[in-house]
């Protein structure tokens, strides 16, 4: 009986003993009963391309011509000139894989149209005799830019910007593939009023609200004069469209060029520009060919 006795108390205790051992062989990788339960938080600010983005500065020399008859009949012209400036806001989306100086911004088309074309004005002529564009990194650096081409119905224009010292171009901003869904969070880099300098960028967030009119995307952004030419982004850090115009009345309202629109202007005139720069570095390296070689000797 005593040891029967043994066993019925013993017993519980062997279960437990087991159990421990068990639970022990269980953590030998280090858990811990005082371990709290870790949630990963998402940061989508480490994927937006802060380095990408680039304000657009334009300076427009418009002249001003006034004709006058003198005393003797004759017909006068006086000229002069004066310069306009302009900014807008940009965004790197793809490289030149021709010249590995040259990389290609996006904007928006109204930046790169020429803003006065002749026209009458009390009595003046008036007429853009010259313009010129260069762009600011948010490190500070300045590097010149031409218009490649630009689509008003879009409103969306592509650079060419130059002088990168080799495999220091800044990354390019993917455009994605497929539209955000409707109350998706978007990300906006701008340079409202110009506002921008080394090491400052404005980020906005809103939401995209969908399709409206002429095929323009609707988002609950921000915008102001400046913003023209801006990348919106989602969490990947995508281009999913591009600020081009607001609402006066309603700051709180961006209106976006369409995806697809973007995706093949961006893609057609990037060709274009490639298979343009390669046949001029074809025909500049046949001249140095021509000029270098020897004439023949008798």
């Amino acid at each position: 009986m005593p040891h029967i006795y043994y066993m019925e108390v013993k017993l519980p205790i062997l279960r437990l003993a087991t159990l421990m051992v068990l639970l022990q062989m269980g953590c030998m990788g280090g858990c811990s009963t005082s371990k709290k339960l870790v949630v990963q938080q998402d940061k989508p600010h480490e994927r937006m391309p802060f380095a990408s983005f680039v304000r657009i500065e334009a300076t427009h020399a418009i002249q001003a011509c006034k004709s006058e008859v003198d005393k003797e009949g004759k017909k006068k012209e006086e000229c002069t000139v004066g310069a306009v400036k302009y900014t807008s806001s940009g965004a790197i989306v793809a490289h030149s894989e021709v010249d590995p100086s040259v990389a290609y911004a996006l904007t928006a088309g109204h930046s790169c149209q020429e803003k006065i074309k002749k026209k009458q004005v009390y009595g003046y002529s008036l007429s853009t005799v010259a313009s010129t564009y260069v762009t600011l990194s948010n490190k500070g650096k300045l590097k010149a830019a031409e218009v490649i081409a630009y689509d008003m119905t879009s409103d969306v224009c592509l650079l060419k910007v130059k002088g990168y010292a080799k495999n220091r171009r800044p990354a390019v901003i993917p455009i994605a593939d497929n539209l955000p869904r409707m109350g998706e969070k978007v990300y906006n880099p701008a340079a409202p009023r110009g506002i921008f300098g080394p090491g400052m960028l404005l980020m906005f967030d809103g939401y995209y609200a969908g399709i409206g009119f002429n095929n323009y995307m609707f988002f609950s952004l921000p915008t102001k004069p400046g913003s023209s030419g801006s990348p919106i982004l989602n969490e990947k850090g995508e281009l999913v469209s591009m600020i081009f115009a607001g609402f006066p009345a309603m700051e709180n309202i961006g209106l976006g060029s369409n995806l697809g629109a973007i995706r093949s202007f961006v893609r057609d005139t990037t060709v274009s520009a490639e298979m343009d720069s390669w046949a001029k570095m074809n025909m500049s390296q046949d001249k140095t060919q021509t000029i270098t070689t020897e004439p023949p000797r008798p």
